[in-house]
């Protein structure tokens, strides 16, 4: 998908009364986030992410017999997460916050949706959107899941690619780190500690930085702000 705020407005349309109940997460939340796009774009995504809170297997049933009402197809193809559905070829994995469920999450997924933030698309609904904070959070333990394309490689990675995005083009991402919970901060501080000692990390950003007119400096700016949050 070239454009995902068109495919996000495309489906939170679709949604129509459950678009309340999903809080879109992942690369196509992206450009929902930033507030500063000092690049030429952000990247397409391939499919669209929200959780949702299920409080057992028969409420996410529900739920899923809810989407299937509203025109969306559970994907049975070959090596679809068992999460996915589809509505007029755009893909949405549907995952819940909670792991006994489906038998996997993130487990900044809660803290996601404790935190959202409600952004209004063009031409569009307004939708609940994961902040910026939380975002980055649920990123990174993306980043170093088994399994995970590209999991740990701080070159290729596309959660790493959105993680620097988001640092890019959120002015405000500082202030809403010292804002976040002792928990979030502590994780993200470590984490990004590790990445900055990644000598392969520091030289790569500015290839995860989008492109532009002025990627360097921009670079330079994302790995400042890294050393802030991490000291």
């Amino acid at each position: 998908m070239n454009d995902p705020v068109a495919a996000v407005r495309q489906i939170a349309l679709a949604l129509g009364p459950l678009v309340d109940e999903v809080v879109f997460v992942g690369g196509a939340a992206a450009p929902l986030i930033i507030s500063d796009l000092g690049s030429d774009g952000i990247r397409p995504t391939d499919d669209i992410d929200v959780i949702v809170e299920a409080s057992s297997r028969s409420a996410y049933a529900r739920l899923e017999a809810r989407l299937r009402d509203l025109g969306f197809r559970h994907d049975t193809s070959e090596g679809a997460p068992i999460c996915r559905f589809v509505y007029d070829g755009i893909p949405l994995d549907v995952m819940p916050t909670d792991p006994a469920i489906l038998g996997f999450s993130n487990r900044w997924y809660g803290y996601a949706l404790a935190s959202e933030q409600r952004v209004a698309l063009p031409n569009g609904p307004e939708v609940r959107v994961a902040n910026a904070v939380a975002f980055v959070a649920t990123k990174l333990e993306a980043f170093g899941s088994p399994g995970r394309e590209h999991a740990g490689d701080v070159l290729a990675s596309r959660d790493l690619e959105d993680i620097v995005t988001v640092l890019d083009g959120r002015p405000t991402f500082a202030a809403e780190f010292d804002a976040a919970p002792e928990d979030v901060r502590a994780y993200l501080r470590a984490t990004f500690t590790d990445l900055l000692a990644d000598a392969t990390f520091v030289a790569g950003v500015e290839g995860l930085v989008p492109p532009g007119p002025t990627r360097v400096e921009r670079a330079r700016r994302v790995l400042g702000l890294l050393r802030r949050l991490s000291a």
